[in-house]
């Protein structure tokens, strides 16, 4: 029970940081595109 709710409450902060990995590799092939 004590894993489970564990695994709930970093869900959350799992998801932002996979958006935002996604954002920052984005931004940095569009950097590179750019040049």
């Amino acid at each position: 029970l004590l894993f489970a709710a564990s695994v709930v409450s970093s869900l959350p902060l799992l998801v932002v940081f996979v958006i935002f990995q996604a954002q920052i590799v984005r931004g940095i092939s569009f950097t590179g595109m750019k040049e």
